[in-house]
């Protein structure tokens, strides 16, 4: 039933609000919330979390694959299907929340299955954030935004002999945003709401028009310094070369063409052993392409007939006779001449020779 509930809830939301991204652009997100862990105590928020983020996403035109509570093999095929999904010039979301760690500068999703007795297993038993990166440099996509709301204390911390408290810094590859809950380094707070600190206030800035990425994590980030009194300041790092906005560009701005949207796939659950999990794809409501207006097109009057030349009424010639010293007969006669592709008729003046031949003198 709490899965139906989910489904119906997320589903609601990409029908009741109309797409914010412009018809030509396609975005593809993947969220996971992993709350229900299994070998350490459990978190409050995750899963809650990223059915949230989720919604909001699908309501501003992503297609988002949502997943909740996986295992390391789970969360594998879910990004790998992810990776498959992503086009080149598409947007790519990747959205995690639950526990993670780093060891020796590297920064690791945990799934709800880990068991982590030493240093050397982490590898073994969690996924590497590079691999999600992987997917998105693979693909081409055009931008590719990575949000970390796991920056929360390492439950494996105390078997380890070189980890340290919250996440490693990455640095951004051209053309992606990796954004934390908390600054490299620090601990962000589970949260005592529905929702963490970090992704309540994500969710409302997330959802105005006219802001680009950037300016909309800012905001976030001083939205949550001042709600924790300073404890908590949300980082980026980015190095993104175009412009990104979650819920539309401002009036009058040009949005860049990027591939068509596709029909959603459904992407295989992992195996369900007992835990609340949910595993769904949704594709936002199709938006028609706009219809231009009718031109008004003025009637074209009838060409007149051109009518033939009519015949010239020659009238009939008289000779002319002319007397003197040498006598000739002279006579007037038509000559007819093509001038403008119709034929004209001039007249001239024959006269007859001696030897009684005819020629033209006028």
């Amino acid at each position: 039933m709490r899965l139906a509930a989910l489904f119906v809830l997320i589903l609601a939301a990409t029908i009741a609000v109309p797409a914010a991204a412009a018809p030509d652009e396609r975005r593809v997100a993947l969220v996971i919330g992993n709350a229900a862990y299994q070998k350490v105590p459990g978190l409050t928020n995750p899963q809650n979390d990223a059915r949230d983020v989720a919604a909001v996403l699908a309501k501003l035109g992503a297609e988002v694959i949502f997943h909740s509570n996986l295992d390391k093999v789970g969360m594998e095929k879910a990004i790998g299907a992810f990776g498959d999904r992503l086009k080149s010039g598409s947007t790519g979301i990747f959205y995690y929340a639950g526990h993670a760690m780093q060891v020796q500068g590297h920064n690791y999703l945990i799934p709800v299955d880990a068991a982590i007795s030493a240093e050397q297993r982490v590898r073994l038993e969690t996924v590497d954030i590079d691999v999600v990166l992987d997917q998105m440099a693979h693909a081409k996509a055009r931008v590719s935004i990575v949000i970390l709301d796991a920056c929360r204390n390492n439950p494996f911390e105390r078997k380890f002999r070189s980890s340290g408290g919250g996440l490693a810094q990455i640095n951004a590859p051209e053309g992606t945003l990796i954004a934390y809950a908390t600054a490299p380094g620090q601990v962000a707070s589970d949260g005592e709401g529905q929702n963490g600190l970090y992704t309540a206030e994500l969710i409302r800035f997330m959802q105005e028009p006219g802001r680009s990425v950037e300016e909309m994590f800012k905001r976030v980030r001083v939205a949550v310094s001042r709600q924790s009194n300073g404890e908590q300041v949300p980082w980026e790092s980015s190095s993104l070369t175009g412009d990104f906005y979650f819920a539309g560009p401002p009036e009058g701005a040009v949005s860049i063409p990027t591939a068509p949207r596709v029909e959603p796939v459904a992407v295989p659950s992992p195996p369900h052993d007992g835990q609340d999990r949910a595993s769904i794809v949704i594709a936002p409501a199709a938006v028609p392409a706009p219809v231009p207006p009718p031109v008004a097109v003025q009637p074209v009057a009838a060409a007149r007939p051109v009518e033939p030349p009519r015949p010239l009424d020659l009238p009939k010639v008289a000779p002319v006779r002319r007397t003197g010293l040498n006598e000739l007969e002279c006579r007037t006669v038509p000559v007819e001449e093509v001038l403008y592709g119709y034929k004209i008729t001039k007249f001239g003046t024959e006269c007859q020779q001696p030897d009684g031949s005819w020629r033209t003198v006028h």
